[in-house]
């Protein structure tokens, strides 16, 4: 199982939690969601904005970061 998931069963078990464990997935997630939006923004400029007529390239991160939250709303996710 995976560390992050194991750090939540633990809370959900009512389970003491340790700081490094709780440091240590906040450190992976912070991570992992700079990748997720660098490469969706390289993602959406460069291949995108070609292939599809009338859309415009991102000028921010955090447009990427708006639009992931979005469809993250919309689909259940």
């Amino acid at each position: 199982m995976h560390p992050a998931f194991q750090v939540g069963g633990k809370a959900l078990a009512g389970q003491q939690v340790s700081g490094k464990e709780l440091f240590g997935v906040l450190i992976g997630f912070v991570i992992w969601l700079l990748v997720v939006l660098f490469v969706g923004r390289w993602l959406w400029n460069s291949i995108l904005v070609k292939l599809v007529s009338g859309v415009k390239p991102i000028t921010s991160i955090w447009q990427i970061l708006g639009l992931a939250i979005l469809i993250n709303l919309l689909t259940g996710l």
